[in-house]
């Protein structure tokens, strides 16, 4: 298998012309048929409670969570350049964010609407700010290292992606994962929630 430097990936393909003709050589031709890996993605989603058989039948939970917390756990897809898409079939991470109050803010508040100039109003807004799409997208990028600006986790959460490509013969580092584009897809119901003020 051919693992190149960059995001694409390829996987040799054999086509076999003129075998068994009588009096020739037989010939051996190949091509080099291209997989190529073109982004990544999370299926993001509310946390919701799942009884572990092995825990007795107590309800096991991937984040810890409660009423001043958002729990959603994410799992990790790839994209193929010929549109299909692999998805990871264990959740990479879960994370609990806070619903209200200036801690829902994962990374930064950028509005709209703009933070107030006057301190009062300024703490007052960030009082009253409800968790957004936005700080969902952040915390993720951060467990995945996507962003340069914030704390990168010791043990980055690609191992369930990676594994998934690799059962399709297909290697590719964390390095090589994180250049490539991403987004995250929000279930409904975490996008309600979101709509509702979390």
């Amino acid at each position: 298998m051919l693992v190149p430097n960059s995001p694409e990936v390829a996987t040799q393909a054999i086509d076999v012309r003129d075998l068994g003709v009588p009096g020739r050589i037989d010939r051996l031709a190949t091509r080099v048929e291209r997989v190529v890996v073109v982004a990544t993605g999370a299926l993001v989603e509310l946390q919701d409670e799942r009884t572990d058989p092995a825990s007795a039948g107590r309800v096991q939970l991937v984040v810890a969570d409660g009423p001043e917390r958002l729990a959603v756990v994410a799992r990790l897809f790839a994209v193929l350049a010929g549109g299909e898409r692999l998805v990871a079939s264990r959740y990479a991470m879960g994370i609990g964010l806070w619903r209200r109050g200036s801690s829902a803010i994962w990374k930064r508040h950028v509005g709209p609407p703009a933070l107030p100039d006057d301190s009062d109003e300024r703490e007052r807004f960030l009082s009253e700010y409800r968790v957004r799409q936005r700080d969902v997208e952040d915390a993720i990028n951060q467990m995945l290292g996507r962003d340069p600006e914030q704390h990168r986790p010791p043990r980055l959460s690609w191992q369930t992606l990676i594994e998934r490509l690799g059962q399709h013969g297909l290697e590719l580092s964390e390095d090589q994962l994180i250049a490539l584009p991403f987004c995250c897809e929000l279930s409904a119901r975490l996008q309600a929630q979101l709509a509702d003020g979390a």
